[in-house]
């Protein structure tokens, strides 16, 4: 399935957060559960995903969050 540039996507779905930020899915749905995550939105009836704008805020803290806990 050929999808447009990622970087130009509104919204991100579930088997793009890999392509895109280099984690797992399934390491998605874990940190959902916990409360680590942000979660998905529902698109349409059978359709999840994030908007991008809020993925790419959640990575950017956790990269500072990680460079202050070294």
């Amino acid at each position: 399935m050929k999808h447009k540039d990622l970087s130009q996507r509104e919204f991100i779905r579930p088997f793009e957060i890999q392509a895109r930020y280099g984690i797992s899915r399934s390491t998605v749905y874990r940190l959902m559960k916990l409360g680590k995550f942000p979660p998905s939105i529902s698109l349409t009836e059978r359709c999840t995903g994030w908007r991008r704008s809020t993925l790419d805020k959640h990575f950017a803290i956790e990269q500072v969050q990680n460079k202050v806990n070294g």
